[in-house]
């Protein structure tokens, strides 16, 4: 992984201008278009922010299929094994550059003494694990000590030992098994339907079936979840095929690396092994299309780019240069973004990195109400347990001051609701000083769609909706914002920062009654504040603080809050007042 250097003021201000565009102008060939009668009318851009967990059937998901769904035979878990060949790819050297040849020799180690227990069977993960632990148990020391090897890797650590072993998937005749599919057979359809409104979204800059570019650079392999997004999204309605990017492919273009060596560069920049055997299919793709005139751009004739989850930094590090400057992929992304040509959507990582201004990197709302976030890149997963983080926790609250991709004008998070994130967007807001921020649930999505008169209509969709905060005032250890909850099925109109309007359903008007106070550790609970927001505007309901010490969150109603009636028990909320006050003496802002 490349060293960034943190970014200088200009570039912040140059993310806010592209984003500033990016809502307020108009593609001239998409308004001669509809003139001809050759497109319906579409909105200037489309940003489709899917919150994670889309939950929808598939091979390796068959919790998320309907009872009685009988899939093709497709690609199963990984299965891995002990050879000559695939100790030696562990024991690479490249792959434990970082870490030093003595951890290269200790990993060797581990995999004979377990190979000689195991033999050459192929074996599942946890049968892998356990060949490990019994290596230890039988007072191996070289690997073992002081405590079991595979404890004191970091997660990209794992997975590239995990890599090398692995197996390719084949049938008799010698072909690649792929994962399957069936948004229909899904036994939820919140996550298929999200799927279908991006793939109808890039629709309306199609006169046909819409092509949609699928990129997975956010997985740590960026070939596993290729087949699963491609079978969706051509369920859904698309043309998709892989836009195969990733940091190793953008060190062979525009760095000093070279095509024809992109399975020793997968190695030594992604810290991922073997892929050429695993997908062999997969990998030739990536290595034609690289050495391709068309690989430094955009690709053509594409009406959607859908981003998949994963590490929203590893995918940020793809489409940017060593000086932290967008990279020609990314320049024209954006501009086709801005010209309305193309639209946009993302899932979990893939909608987080959409932010500008600032990007959350990770923590936990608890690291995050303890110290200030650190202005920076975030820390490897699995440092802590490891043992080598550089800073002392790894859940501590961590953010890149120069954004993400810069194509939503919100601070965007994801698995909000779910995962108790509202109290970490909060804090973050108020020390990066960015205004707006937005929070997805799990299973749901915002769909952004400007106007040419600069609004934002904003519809949630799917089973949980999503926050919008814009700030009214903030300072060290506080924040007061406008608090907007949009339930699934409702659109509202966001004009000069503020919501303003929604669908349908009355205005709440009851009287407000006597203040509720809750310990601070329910508010920490999955979903709580979701759940305060809708009591606060239930019949009688007065103000909700949840507090402990000096710590208080703090939801109100003003003379401006609506409620809305939704299609099932939640309801939209807007324009309600949070007020989050926390100890904060070391308070940080962006450079």
């Amino acid at each position: 992984m490349r060293t960034r250097s943190l970014p200088c003021d200009w570039r912040i201000v140059c993310f806010v201008c592209i984003a500033i565009l990016a809502m307020a102008s108009l593609s001239a060939a998409a308004v001669e278009a509809r003139a001809s009668g050759q497109l319906p009318p579409a909105p200037t851009t489309d940003l489709v922010l899917a919150g994670g967990a889309l939950n929808f059937c598939s091979g390796m998901a068959l919790r998320h299929c309907s009872e009685g769904t009988e899939l093709a035979v497709g690609r199963g878990p990984a299965r891995y094994r002990l050879t000559a060949e695939t100790i030696d790819a562990a024991a690479d050297a490249q792959l434990w550059r970082a870490a030093g040849a003595q951890r290269a020799s200790d990993i060797r180690a581990l995999l004979n003494a377990a190979q000689r227990k195991t033999g050459e069977h192929a074996l599942s993960e946890d049968a892998l694990l356990d060949a490990f632990e019994a290596v230890c148990r039988r007072g191996q020391r070289a690997p073992c000590l002081p405590k079991p090897l595979w404890s004191q890797l970091d997660d990209y650590e794992r997975g590239g030992l995990l890599s090398a072993l692995e197996q390719p998937q084949m049938t008799e005749r010698g072909e690649r098994l792929r994962e399957q599919v069936s948004l229909s057979s899904s036994h939820d359809a919140a996550g298929a339907s999200i799927l279908r409104a991006f793939v109808a979204a890039a629709a309306r800059r199609s006169v046909e079936k819409p092509r949609v570019a699928v990129v997975t650079a956010s997985a740590f392999d960026s070939m596993d979840a290729v087949d699963v997004y491609l079978a969706a999204l051509r369920e859904a309605g698309g043309d998709p095929f892989w836009w195969p990017i990733d940091q190793a492919v953008e060190h062979a273009i525009f760095g000093d690396g070279e095509c024809q060596q992109l399975d020793t560069a997968r190695v030594r920049v992604l810290g991922v092994a073997r892929r050429e055997r695993v997908y062999p299919d997969h990998a030739e793709t990536q290595r034609q299309w690289c050495a391709s005139e068309a690989a430094r751009h955009l690709p053509a004739g594409v009406h959607g780019v859908f981003f998949s989850g994963g590490d929203k930094w590893r995918l940020r590090q793809a489409l940017v240069d060593e000086s932290d400057r967008p990279n020609a992929w990314l320049r024209e992304l954006q501009e086709a973004f801005r010209q309305g040509s193309i639209a946009v959507g993302g899932t979990s990582a893939g909608s987080a990195v959409q932010s500008m201004v600032v990007m959350i990197g990770n923590g936990t709302s608890e690291a995050a109400l303890r110290a200030p976030a650190k202005m920076g890149a975030p820390p490897t997963p699995g440092c802590a347990r490891a043992g080598r983080c550089s800073e002392a926790d790894e859940d501590a609250l961590s953010a890149w001051p120069a954004g993400g991709l810069g194509l939503s004008p919100f601070v965007v998070d994801t698995h909000f609701s779910e995962r108790s994130r509202e109290w970490r967007l909060l804090a973050l807001l108020a020390q990066s000083g960015a205004t707006l921020g937005l929070g997805v649930d799990e299973t749901s999505a915002l769909h952004l769609r400007a106007q040419a008169d600069n609004t934002l209509e904003i519809e949630a969709l799917g089973i949980g909706g999503g926050w919008l905060y814009s700030t009214n005032d903030s300072a060290c250890g506080h924040i007061s914002v406008e608090a907007n909850y949009l339930a699934p099925g409702h659109t509202l109109i966001w004009r000069n920062g503020r919501a303003d309007g929604a669908a349908s359903g009355p205005a709440s008007t009851s009287a407000m009654s006597a203040e509720r106070r809750l310990d601070l550790e329910s508010g920490l609970l999955p979903s709580a504040v979701r759940t305060a927001m809708q009591a606060l505007v239930a019949e009688d309901a007065g103000p909700i603080t949840f507090a402990a010490g000096s710590v208080t969150l703090s939801m109100s109603r003003s003379a401006f809050t609506h409620a809305y009636e939704g299609q099932g028990k939640l309801r939209s909320v807007l324009r309600a007042q949070i007020d989050l006050r926390w100890p904060q003496n070391d308070c940080v802002t962006p450079p």
